[in-house]
């Protein structure tokens, strides 16, 4: 018999993400205010990231999968975590605004994952290539730029 529990269910410890590069006006709330933002910077969960024209943030978790937030973005690290029996990675983001580009490391670890949640749409990934983007009016846009994606309602 075998018996399949939820990813939430599984007990994880908080990681933290940190920045390869940023490029022009890169802006960082955590829950005790600002965070100067330079590579090497660690960002844990609940981190609020905005960037301004012509900018860019490039974020690693710890896994190695990366996310590059583009210009007039905004995205909050929602988690990062780490499962204490896999050690897989749980990664859920928030993008309200802008456009991110990600590659995430292919994992075969139980209770792993990398979400991207934005008003419209969850897009959920397990090591692929790609991006989502959302503009004034919230529309969103996925694409696929290698692997495969589940897109799905965020209601």
């Amino acid at each position: 018999m075998l018996f399949r529990s939820p990813a939430a269910w599984l007990r994880a410890n908080e990681a933290t993400a940190r920045v390869l590069d940023a490029r022009g006006e890169v802006q960082a709330i955590g829950s005790s205010g600002t965070i100067k933002v330079v590579a090497g910077t660690a960002l844990p969960s609940g981190t609020l990231i905005r960037t301004g024209d012509a900018s860019s943030v490039i974020i690693e978790f710890p896994d190695g999968s990366r996310s590059q937030l583009g210009a007039q973005g905004a995205l909050r690290l929602n988690a990062v975590r780490e499962v204490i029996a896999s050690g897989a990675q749980q990664v859920e983001l928030q993008l309200d605004q802008g456009r991110i580009e990600s590659s995430v490391a292919s994992t075969s670890r139980a209770g792993g994952g990398y979400s991207v949640r934005t008003p419209a749409a969850v897009t959920a990934v397990r090591g692929t290539e790609f991006t989502v983007s959302v503009d004034e009016a919230s529309d969103v846009r996925t694409e696929t730029l290698e692997g495969r994606v589940d897109v799905g309602n965020a209601r």
